[in-house]
């Protein structure tokens, strides 16, 4: 996540170690993503936000037999 404060550390403190690669930066979709850091639900809502219509609807019929008691 772009907010993370985590990544912020890394980059200015060299002795501290890194992802050692490239790095894919995910932006917040939503206030409470910013604030909430990386929850695997925060990631969910960040991604989907770069999905495509198509593969939005393939992500949601993913979701929804994964899980079909919570309303996504």
């Amino acid at each position: 996540m772009t907010t993370d404060p985590l990544n912020l550390v890394q980059n200015m403190v060299t002795i501290l170690p890194s992802v050692d690669g490239t790095r894919h930066y995910v932006t917040p979709a939503s206030k409470n993503g910013k604030w909430n850091g990386h929850s695997i639900d925060n990631m969910v809502e960040a991604v989907d936000k770069m999905l495509t219509p198509e593969q939005q609807r393939a992500s949601d019929e993913a979701k929804q037999r994964f899980n079909p008691n919570i309303k996504w």
